[in-house]
């Protein structure tokens, strides 16, 4: 339950920034337009970053949807794209204990499976990566200020 909610926030958040570009955006517009310095060029420009911001929206959208969609049916699907997806779900969750994620070898496995079972499996795995480094940090945080403390 936690790890969901977790989840949650982090889509929370996935929202949140393209809705807050948005209407910065459409602000922006209109503060042009009234003071007549809106030109095509940067109509168009902020016409563009709105479209990347409602694309995000979107996406975010279609991988929480497939995440958890229960599907008996056995597809062939991308480890590759499933961690990426992922990890945009959980950026609010890494980044929240400054923990990045660099993926490094980007050859890719397709698996014939139900795809949604190896995505919480990696989730899981991702997640557990997670608290590991986090709890390695504290300890090496903790040994420091202990020695510090001592000198």
């Amino acid at each position: 339950m936690s790890e969901a909610g977790e989840l949650i926030s982090g889509i929370n958040h996935q929202f949140i920034q393209p809705v807050n570009s948005l209407k910065l955006m459409i602000t922006t517009l209109q503060m042009l337009e009234r003071d007549g310095n809106l030109d095509k060029q940067t109509l168009n420009e902020i016409l563009k970053g709105g479209e990347s911001s409602v694309c995000l929206l979107s996406d975010t959208i279609e991988i929480f949807r497939n995440f958890y969609k229960t599907s008996e049916n056995i597809n062939k699907f991308s480890v590759a794209k499933s961690v990426k997806n992922l990890l945009m779900l959980m950026h609010t969750e890494l980044s929240r204990v400054n923990v990045k994620v660099i993926l490094v070898n980007s050859s890719d496995v397709i698996v014939t499976q139900k795809d949604n079972i190896i995505q919480q499996i990696l989730l899981i795995l991702i997640h557990n990566a997670k608290d590991a480094v986090v709890e390695k940090f504290e300890n090496i945080n903790k040994k420091r200020d202990r020695n510090r403390h001592q000198k």
